[in-house]
């Protein structure tokens, strides 16, 4: 039943996904551009070993594996993809030891990257804050104001809480990836398909899982004005009372939608002159997914507070009686 109110809050402010589209286009496309222009001759160069090592073709190659695998296509070789998988870690050390000859030295490239990465989710993180405080605010009113509105008002502490997430979280994601690359690499290789399926779902879990952790942060701090600090605490004590009940409907999404994106990548593959067509749809799928988990988080936060809600515009018509 909360799943339901979740997804017909999510029909109800879908342009919102539109406007997360368009600041998170600003965002990146400041991010490159500011890349670029500081590395500019060691960004050409990566590109161009990027290129030769085909790493974009192979990554495509595992997708489409991947996507045979779930659309049930007879072609599908379990040995193809596990030699595919370790022809790209082959590639990526490659890489690595190459680029030890473009930078001072590899720790560098390493701090470099590290540092760009937590730009980039520090910055990525402007687009939370705007997105459920539109949510609650259309759940305790049935309205909402424009997206810019809750933008700049919330700017001050949106760079607090962007910064206290990525402390919190990017460590966290760390762990997770690497762990399951190291795990699958050095323990369940040898089964093949069954070691990809299990490294598969434990992505999933530890993902969701993590995700399910910080869910009740923002509704926390937006509904109840708190700071970003003493909501966070508050969270943890909530989530922990529902959290098997939340974390089941995130996995459910990450899962659906992750399988979606590859389907999707795995049926336009050959649609060479419309590349453009999966990276929109695996955009709106993923952006979708994205704002489907803030809806779940908000309307599992109101109903453990016990809190009335909307979740779809009403109309109400004023007669003559009603002007009296």
């Amino acid at each position: 039943m909360h799943f339901k109110k979740a997804l017909r809050l999510s029909v109800t402010n879908f342009p919102l996904i539109l406007k997360t589209i368009m600041v998170q286009l600003i965002i990146i496309s400041l991010i490159v551009a500011i890349f670029a222009m500081s590395v500019s001759a060691t960004f050409d160069t990566a590109v161009e070993l990027l290129s030769e090592l085909q790493l974009k073709e192979d990554f495509n190659v595992i997708v489409s594996d991947f996507a045979a695998y779930f659309s049930g296509d007879e072609s599908f070789d379990s040995n193809k993809l596990n030699d595919d998988i370790f022809n790209v870690i082959t590639k990526l050390r490659d890489a690595l030891d190459r680029i030890q000859g473009m930078f001072i030295s590899l720790s560098w490239a390493a701090v470099g990257l590290l540092f760009g990465i937590m730009v980039y989710r520090y910055l990525l993180a402007f687009t939370d804050i705007p997105a459920v405080s539109h949510l609650t605010e259309f759940m305790e009113t049935a309205n909402s104001r424009p997206y810019i509105w809750y933008f700049f008002k919330n700017l001050g502490k949106t760079l607090k809480f962007s910064l206290w997430q990525m402390i919190s979280t990017l460590w966290m994601d760390a762990l997770i990836l690497f762990g399951v690359v190291g795990t699958y690499v050095f323990v369940l290789a040898p089964l093949r398909t069954a070691g990809i399926i299990i490294s598969v779902v434990f992505l999933f879990f530890a993902y969701s899982a993590r995700q399910t952790m910080f869910t009740f942060w923002l509704p926390q701090m937006i509904v109840n004005r708190q700071g970003v600090r003493e909501s966070l605490k508050i969270s943890f004590q909530k989530i922990a009372k529902v959290f098997w009940t939340v974390f089941w409907k995130i996995f459910l999404i990450i899962s659906l939608s992750s399988i979606f994106t590859l389907l999707i990548n795995y049926f336009t593959q050959d649609l060479t002159k419309l590349n453009w067509v999966s990276i929109v749809l695996s955009a709106i799928i993923n952006l979708y997914s994205f704002l489907l988990i803030k809806c779940v988080g908000a309307v599992e936060y109101f109903e453990l507070e016990e809190k009335p809600y909307f979740t779809k515009r009403i109309k109400i018509e004023l007669t003559s009686e009603t002007v009296k």
